[in-house]
Formats: C-alpha cells, sequence, structure tokens
C-alpha cells in the first residue's frame, strides 16, 4: 500500500502493508526512486496443553524483550484447529512470544523469550499443569466484599476497564473461585466502586501471586480522597484547570485526588494562561479518611 501526499515541492511516500516492512520516505516529484521492499520476518508455531495436545484459539502475541513493555504488544493471533500460529516479527533480533486461554474463571498462560533471525523462527509453547485459586475479599474491618470483580492477568498486560465477561464475582460471604490457572508471573486485578485496588503490602496495585498461592486473602480500603473547588477572587469557577500537571475540567470547578496511603499529599492547581501563580498545599492525610478543603482561589 503507498500514498501520496503533497508537502511544499516534496512528497512523502509510505510504502508497506502485512507482510512488508512499512518504509516512510521524503522524494521530490517527479521522481523514478527504487524502493526495496524489506518483508516481515515469520514466527510460526504450535501451542499445546500439559499433554502435548493442540490446542485451538488461543491468543498468541509478540512483544519486546525489554522491562519496560508491559502493555506493548506488537503484533497477535489466534491459533487455528491444529493449534498452529503464525505471527510477522518487525526485524532481527530478541523478542517474547506469549500464549494465553482464558475464560470467566480459567486463564492459561505461558511466556518465553524468542531469538529471531533472518530466516524468521520456530517455536512451540506449552501450557502446565493449571491449580484452582480461591480467597476472599474483604474491607480494613475484616467484613466480606461481596460483587467484587477479579481477573487474573500475565504481568505483560496492564488491567484494562473491568469487564464482566471475563473473570470472577465474588459472592455474599466475599468468596471467590478460579477453576485453573497457570502460567509465571501472574497478577491478581480485584474491583469495587467505592474502594481502592487490591494490596498485598499496603502498597496500592495488583497484587502479585506466587507460584504455590491457592487461597488468598485481599484487603481493598474504601475509596477517600481530597475534595474541593477550584474558584476566583469573584466565586466564578475554573471550569478548566491543571491538578498536579494533569488537565481536568468541571462546570463547577470541583476535584477530587484519591488518598492511596497514609502520609503526606502535595496538591498544585493552576489556570491555564493566569498571571497567577499555581496553588501549592501540602497536606497531612489518612487512608480511608476523606479531607474537604472548600474553595481555593489563587492569589497574585
Amino acid at each position: 500500500m503507498s500514498r501520496w501526499l503533497e508537502c511544499g515541492w516534496t512528497y512523502r511516500l509510505e510504502a508497506g502493508g502485512r507482510k512488508m516492512v512499512k518504509q516512510v520516505l521524503e522524494v521530490a516529484a517527479p521522481s523514478s526512486q527504487r524502493i526495496l521492499a524489506e518483508r516481515l520476518l515469520p514466527v510460526t508455531g504450535q501451542v499445546v496443553d500439559e499433554a502435548g495436545g493442540p490446542l485451538p484459539y488461543v491468543r498468541v502475541s509478540l512483544w519486546p524483550d525489554a522491562s519496560d513493555t508491559r502493555g506493548r504488544v506488537l503484533t497477535e493471533s489466534r491459533t487455528d484447529r491444529q493449534g498452529c500460529f503464525s505471527l510477522e516479527a518487525p526485524a532481527e533480533g530478541r523478542y517474547r512470544i506469549a500464549a494465553e486461554l482464558e475464560h470467566r474463571d480459567i486463564l492459561h498462560a505461558t511466556s518465553q523469550g524468542l531469538d529471531v533471525g533472518r530466516g524468521g523462527a520456530q517455536v512451540r509453547l506449552r501450557f502446565e499443569v493449571g491449580r484452582r485459586l480461591s480467597g476472599v475479599v474483604v474491607d480494613r474491618s475484616g467484613q466480606p466484599i461481596p460483587d467484587a470483580h477479579l481477573t487474573v492477568l500475565p504481568a505483560l498486560h496492564t488491567p484494562a476497564c473491568s469487564d464482566p465477561s471475563l473473570g470472577v464475582f465474588t459472592d455474599a460471604n466475599g468468596r471467590f473461585t478460579f477453576q485453573g490457572i497457570s502460567g509465571e508471573q501472574l497478577t491478581l486485578h480485584v474491583w469495587k466502586d467505592g474502594y481502592l485496588d487490591a494490596s498485598r503490602d499496603g502498597v496500592s496495585r495488583s497484587f502479585p501471586l506466587e507460584p504455590g498461592d491457592r487461597d488468598v486473602r485481599l484487603v481493598l480500603p474504601r475509596l477517600a480522597g481530597v475534595r474541593g473547588r477550584f474558584v476566583r477572587a469573584d466565586g466564578s469557577p475554573i471550569m478548566l484547570f491543571h491538578l498536579n500537571g494533569e488537565e481536568h475540567e468541571d462546570e463547577e470547578g470541583r476535584f477530587f485526588l484519591p488518598i492511596h496511603s497514609t502520609g503526606t499529599m502535595t496538591l498544585e492547581l493552576a489556570e491555564p494562561g493566569s498571571p497567577y501563580a499555581p496553588v501549592r498545599r501540602t497536606l497531612a492525610v489518612q487512608q480511608e479518611v476523606g479531607v474537604e478543603l472548600g474553595t481555593i482561589t489563587p492569589v497574585p
């Protein structure tokens, strides 16, 4: 595929396709420049279960092989009825290839490093025997939290918005069960409106699973935060403002900043284009205890 875009006396040419490396060139018109197309490198293989049987409809994905690649998948596909798949790598080098089979209460995952050469690469991915995972979700007083949504994800992935079609929900006693999970570096994510994320060590984040985990207890602090209104000296709301460097918009100038842990919190409010300096506050905060600041007004 190619397209021409006029830009003054030069043109920008983009060429590429599903199996070709994308190229972007600046050329002058008229031009008889020759473009040497580079093929993407094939990565093929098969996904099998713990007994060596082929697994159809499994998602297979290719990732950069680096520590900061979380959420940066390069390409992905599904296995066919014989468990076979075909992907394309953009260039020679070291990658990480992953396979995942997920259902409501099942997640099997595996990944490994992969060297892709001039001729591409072939690989066989095998799932380990799954284990049952159960647990309970409670608040800080130990009371069960019903209807919390839980998903298990490989560490390569970032948790997306809560999707009720995947994962499980806690029952009236706060209990949940995954019938089968397998894989290394799995994380358990839990979401419930009005609560912070699950924590294993007191820091709000995802809950990393250990290989031997079969029954876990998750504590969700109640969501509390710093509230207030950002207004001008005449009382009119500042509807568009920056809160700690991020843009916020509210017709009444209201803001809410979650409190994730007990300690101190720095608050900075600024109106874009205003001659007034940003308003800065340092607050002592406590988890699960909200703070009401009332109205805040920038001063010269």
